[in-house]
């Protein structure tokens, strides 16, 4: 599956290491797609299309949250999320 071109978005900052085989090849992959791509782009995009095509994740997620309506009569996707900074929502 192709990545969708990048668009701006707010971010937070983590750290990870990786083999060098690894990394050499990312690099490739980056340089491949272009200069509107970076490293970060791509392991979030590739990261995003894996998580979507993962149908057990899906049905698992869906399942929690099927349970947290019926315990707490809420559904969880219309709670406020905290902003993306930390701060309030």
């Amino acid at each position: 599956m192709a990545l969708a071109p990048k668009t701006a978005t707010s971010t937070q900052a983590i750290s990870i290491r990786v083999p060098q085989d690894f990394l050499d090849l990312l690099d490739e992959y980056v340089g491949y797609l272009g200069h509107a791509s970076d490293r970060t782009y791509v392991l979030i995009e590739s990261a995003r299309q894996q998580i979507a095509s993962d149908r057990g994740f899906k049905a698992a997620r869906a399942a929690r949250a099927r349970t947290l309506t019926h315990l707490t009569g809420e559904d969880p996707d219309e709670r406020p999320r905290p902003a993306p900074n930390g701060g309030p929502a």
